[in-house]
């Protein structure tokens, strides 16, 4: 019976000694696959974001006053924005972005949609910017 679990034993070690070194190794990159992942999750929420503020913007001259979640809401509410929300399959509960902070929709010469980014912070290096990510058609016909 010795003999038998000695083979057993050995394999048990190397199978420990493997998922601890993948653990250890490989967490900071499923760590950053997480953040990519996020980030494309937030360029396509951004991408409806922008569509819908478009279209309450081209339908009433302006988007609606307020600001954070107010003015998600208000494009939630309205039938223009929500048919472009709903049109591109959104679903109307994205009003924070991946990393958990309310879009920013600024009405400028061109509707702006941002999001802080994985820190959370506005108007640093990491924040999306419809602007920026080219998801904003309005002015660039």
């Amino acid at each position: 019976m010795k003999a038998s679990t000695k083979p057993v034993l050995i394999l048990v070690a190397g199978l420990v000694m493997f998922l601890g070194s993948a653990v250890w190794f490989g967490l900071p990159q499923v760590k950053r696959a997480a953040q990519i992942g996020a980030a494309g999750r937030a360029r396509l929420q951004l991408a409806h974001w922008s569509r819908a503020a478009e279209a309450y913007r081209e339908a009433h001259g302006a988007l609606p006053s307020g600001e954070g979640s107010a003015v998600l809401e208000a494009l939630r509410e309205d039938p223009v924005s929500r048919q472009a929300l709903a049109g591109n399959g959104a679903p109307d509960k994205w009003l924070r972005d991946p990393w958990g902070t309310i879009w920013q929709i600024r009405d400028r010469a061109r509707v702006e949609v941002r999001s802080a980014g994985p820190n959370r912070q506005f108007d640093d290096e990491d924040d999306l910017s419809s602007l920026t990510l080219g998801t904003n058609r309005t002015g660039a016909d």
